[in-house]
């Protein structure tokens, strides 16, 4: 960016895809493909079980990157944010008021390495009722993910911190955290079009 007119007064972001679908044949050259059978997979798979279009850890978290030479401070967070956190964090850069309240919070402060300041968030919610899955699943305290793979299935429990892959399963050890996202997942989810099988799942 330095050669674009303008760049020492601009904040970039830009944020990487997550894992890759052994089922998506789409996204691979066809090299890498025989008999239908992926042969290879590109190495950026990370350390997660579960990738690509579903709603597990390897499929919602994402790296994400700000630049502004002299206004983000060089470093990394493991604070988690979400899409949806965007224009809450765009009016406070540009001094606005936003006239509509969104479920996002600023992350503003992070650019400048000020983690006290921004609101530690109870939890996040995914859901992906496509490709015959039902799959919910929560981050809660930025830490623990619950995930549940269809809705009469048991939701497991992971410490992303010390567990980012999500091989150590903590249901057993954490009922109240169990309990807390199964009763999440009936809250936080709406009818919606794109998941019509989602929402007769947890009706039955």
């Amino acid at each position: 960016m330095p050669h674009l007119q303008g760049f020492e007064r601009s904040l970039a972001f830009d944020h990487g895809d997550n894992t890759p679908d052994k089922r998506a044949q789409y996204v691979y050259p066809t090299r890498l493909w025989r008999n239908g059978v992926l042969e290879h997979v590109p190495e950026n798979e990370g350390p997660w079980d579960r990738g690509k279009f579903i709603a597990a850890n390897g499929g919602v978290i994402v790296p994400f990157i700000a630049w502004c030479p002299g206004s983000v401070a060089v470093g990394e967070t493991n604070r988690a944010v979400s899409a949806y956190d965007l224009k809450a964090t765009f009016a406070s850069l540009a001094g606005a008021t936003m006239e509509n309240e969104t479920d996002g919070i600023s992350f503003a402060p992070l650019f400048s390495g000020r983690e006290d300041q921004v609101a530690r968030r109870n939890f996040l919610y995914w859901e992906q009722g496509l490709l015959g899955e039902n799959v919910q699943s929560a981050l809660f305290d930025e830490q623990y993910f619950a995930l549940r793979m269809q809705p009469d299935l048991p939701t497991e429990l992971f410490d992303i911190f010390d567990d980012p892959g999500c091989k150590k399963n903590l249901a057993d050890e954490r009922h109240p955290l169990i309990e807390r996202a199964e009763t999440l997942f009936i809250e936080q989810h709406g009818k919606n079009p794109w998941y019509p099988n989602l929402t007769l799942a947890l009706k039955k």
